[in-house]
């Protein structure tokens, strides 16, 4: 998280400027602009059709599901709490 609060997450900007790899910084979603971080999290209207919306879709069932837990409307947590929070976990790990 923090490496994407100072903007040096590996985007293709980052890899243009600061790594010098030769990698052409155009947004993998849309090579219509500038990949970085701003792009990949609202600007790329491509990746908003796609990905944002099942993002968006997934976090609302986590946190549907936490509610219900909380209130009681439901007796235990459901698999998909589980496995989404554990795949988070393993790619919090691999970075």
């Amino acid at each position: 998280m923090c490496a994407i609060q100072d903007q040096v997450f590996n985007t293709k900007n980052y890899r243009t400027f600061f790594v010098k790899d030769g990698t052409v910084d155009a947004c993998r979603g849309c090579n219509s602009a500038v990949e970085n971080v701003q792009r990949i999290i609202s600007g790329c209207l491509t990746l908003t059709q796609l990905d944002y919306k099942a993002r968006h879709d997934r976090v609302v069932k986590i946190l549907h599901e936490k509610l219900a837990l909380h209130y009681s409307l439901l007796m235990k947590a459901p698999s998909t709490i589980n496995t989404i929070c554990q795949r988070s976990d393993e790619n919090n790990l691999a970075h």
